[in-house]
């Protein structure tokens, strides 16, 4: 998908229903239906509106890529596999060597045989 494509439905997903509940609301004020049961239907509705947009963003974003060296390098820094100093120094020749596609290579090379 494109990303232009890609932007036009994130802005449909997040502003049609927002644009339907102001429509409704402001609807609910002229005529004169801006009842007690009315507004609590009115928030809930919001709230879940909220929510699904919340969904729906979160369902599109991507999933880490799990061979790059440096999401590997986190990982096993959370899970306690490595110490500061070795995680810092790895950090730095993933991130500042001359070459970064090799410092990449030698750090995966390192760290995913182990």
């Amino acid at each position: 998908m494109s990303p232009l494509l890609e932007r036009f439905e994130r802005l449909v997903v997040r502003v049609v229903p927002m644009v339907v509940l102001g429509v409704v609301g402001s609807a609910a004020a002229v005529f004169g239906g801006l009842t007690d049961t009315f507004l609590a239907f009115y928030a809930v509705t919001w709230a879940l509106t909220l929510a699904f947009v919340a969904f729906v963003d979160r369902a599109r974003a991507e999933p880490p890529d799990t061979t790059d060296p440096l999401f590997v390098l986190q990982q096993r820094y959370a899970r306690g596999d490595i110490d500061d100093a070795a995680f810092e120094r790895t950090l730095d020749r993933l991130l500042v060597g001359n070459d970064l596609e090799r410092s990449r290579r030698d750090v995966e090379r390192e760290f995913l045989v182990e």
